[in-house]
């Protein structure tokens, strides 16, 4: 493992460093502006992966990521930030923890990493670049716990410069009711992708007006006319929660009582934290 705690092939380290350069140079300087029920999955007996041999014993049996995810010290440590106008962090929130669990090996006996490495490892995490080593902690609510303010200072220079390349049209896209078989259709969609992939699945959860929020999806199980969706939510970050749809509903209904619809998003990037697990692991 390399010292500054950044895995990668040979082939990979030239680009990743060309491309980091570009985009951490734009991050200084955007910086300098911005001064439900748990599981019985046995998360306990998995922790964060410490070594090679380690992380490649979960990515053969990939959907022990999700019992990880189910254990807290896989979380970020603080919940979903105000962010750029208090617009809220939580696609932010949501993208790193999924990357951060899957792309993650922790060095807890290394010296930790000064801001600039912090920067470094949240930027390769982020935008999937690598498997990542994370040196001087032992889990991934540690390292957040400790970098509060890094982190949500890259989280909220990613949301600005996602915004300025239009990713705000995604608070668009969808509705917060539809008709009853629609909202069956993406429910059983989502169900289906569940069992067949297991992966954390990314959701966008669209709500009245131009207002999106997004949470990850752990687990999906069906009964009767009943789906259980069991997730981890950037407002509550600490705790897993579960939702229950049932078949004839138009809408779901967030705590604070606000209709929105699911919709899967960035399914894609999966591919790519396999690709790039199996090639680390080869």
């Amino acid at each position: 493992m390399e010292k500054l705690g950044v895995l990668m092939t040979r082939k990979a380290k030239g680009f990743a460093t060309r491309a980091f350069a570009a985009r951490v140079g734009i991050l200084v300087l955007l910086v300098g502006l911005i001064s439900f029920a748990s599981l019985s999955w046995g998360a306990d007996s998995i922790r964060s992966p410490q070594s090679k041999a380690e992380y490649c014993a979960l990515v053969k049996q990939k959907r022990t990521f999700l019992h990880l995810l189910n254990s807290t010290e896989s979380r970020l440590d603080f919940k979903n930030p105000g962010g750029f106008f208090n617009t809220g962090l939580c696609w932010w929130h949501s993208r790193l923890q999924r990357s951060s669990l899957y792309l993650s090996i922790y060095q807890p006996h290394r010296v930790k990493p000064n801001e600039a490495q912090i920067f470094a490892i949240l930027d390769a995490l982020y935008n999937q670049r690598a498997i990542i080593a994370i040196p001087g902690y032992a889990n991934f609510r540690d390292f957040s716990s400790s970098n509060h303010s890094t982190i949500v200072k890259y989280l909220s220079t990613s949301q600005i410069l996602d915004s300025i390349q239009g990713e705000w049209v995604a608070g668009l896209i969808g509705h917060s009711q539809v008709g009853a078989g629609k909202l069956q259709k993406l429910i059983e969609g989502l169900y289906q992708d569940s069992v067949k992939n297991g992966n954390a699945i990314y959701q966008m959860l669209q709500m009245p007006g131009v207002v999106a929020h997004a949470w990850l999806v752990l687990n999906v199980t069906k009964q009767g006319g009943n789906y259980t969706l069991t997730y981890v939510d950037s407002n509550y970050p600490l705790e897993t929660k579960q939702y229950t749809y049932r078949v004839g509903e138009t809408t779901f209904i967030y705590n604070s009582g606000t209709n929105f619809v699911p919709y899967t998003k960035e399914s894609s990037k999966m591919n790519r934290v396999w690709e790039l697990a199996q090639r680390f692991c080869q």
